[in-house]
Parts: C-alpha cells; structure tokens; sequence
C-alpha cells in the first residue's frame, strides 16, 4: 500500500464516515487492508533487508592481510584474495579496515622546545603514504624544564 492510499484510506474513513467495506470496493482492496490502514499510526514504510556485499566473503583474508602488512595497498591486497571485480567496493571496504594508525609504518620527526621553562612544545610531523600529517602538542611538566640540545629524547627525561 502506498503512502497515497493510506492518506485516502484515512480521509474517506475519518472525514467522509464512509464504512470500511465502501471503502474497500472503491480503492479495490481488501477490507483487511483499509482496518490495516486505520489501525496504524503513521504512513507505510518500505523497508529493505541490508544485501550485503560482495567483498563480505573477502573480509577475513582482508584483515588477515592488514594486521601483517598495514600499509599494504588496496590493489595488491585484491590480487592476493583474488578479487576479480570492481575496485571502488574493494578499496572502500579495504579503508574501513585498515588501521588507522599502523605503528611500524608510521615515522615521526618530533622536536621539542621549553616554553618559558613551564612546558615543552613538542613538534610531529608525521610521514605516511605519501601525506605530511603535522601537529603541535604542548606538555605541561610537572617541574621546569631546561632545554639541554639532546633534542626531544632529553627533554621527555627532563620531564618524567
């Protein structure tokens, strides 16, 4: 039943005081259709069964390969599950998956200064696949600081 015939269903009913059983031979269905339609609250709603996926039956072998090999890309990843299909679905599901930050892949200049002897400003620039991800931190020490040149290494010691 559409959502017209609900409205139509309800305005007859309510409005027109027509009987269920006119009702039902004016709009051509059944009379359990319209007392359907006056006993509900709201309008009917089609609701789909999720179908899944094609890349489904793929997904252990998938994350199998990503916990060895974080960074592995998309495509290599689809030979080697054997995936003979569209790529876009693939590489969706194959970034839903992966993690966000893979420890090994990752490498990160960090550099820290004392601000005014009271913290340390510590600068990431993180480098993965291609992407410079910068970030600016600012750790609060429980004492001062002094700067010694031993790069942030020194400074983490001066702070713990």
């Amino acid at each position: 039943m559409s959502v017209e015939d609900w409205a139509e269903i309800r305005r007859l009913h309510r409005t027109e005081g027509l009987p269920i059983k006119m009702i039902a031979r004016m709009l051509g269905v059944s009379r359990n259709t319209v007392r359907a339609a006056l006993a509900s609250d709201s309008p009917p709603k089609y609701v789909r069964k999720p179908a899944g996926s094609a890349v489904d039956a793929f997904e252990p072998r998938i994350r199998e390969l990503l916990q060895a090999f974080p960074t592995m890309p998309a495509t290599v990843i689809a030979e080697r599950v054997g995936w003979d299909r569209g790529m876009t679905v693939f590489k969706e599901r194959v970034r839903e998956l992966r993690p966000v930050v893979p420890p090994e892949s990752w490498r990160a200049s960090l550099c820290g200064f004392p601000v005014g002897g009271r913290g340390v400003l510590v600068v990431d620039r993180a480098h993965h696949a291609r992407r410079a991800v910068p970030a600016l931190v600012v750790v609060e020490p429980v004492a001062s600081v002094q700067h010694d040149g031993l790069g942030l290494a020194g400074v983490l010691e001066a702070v713990a």
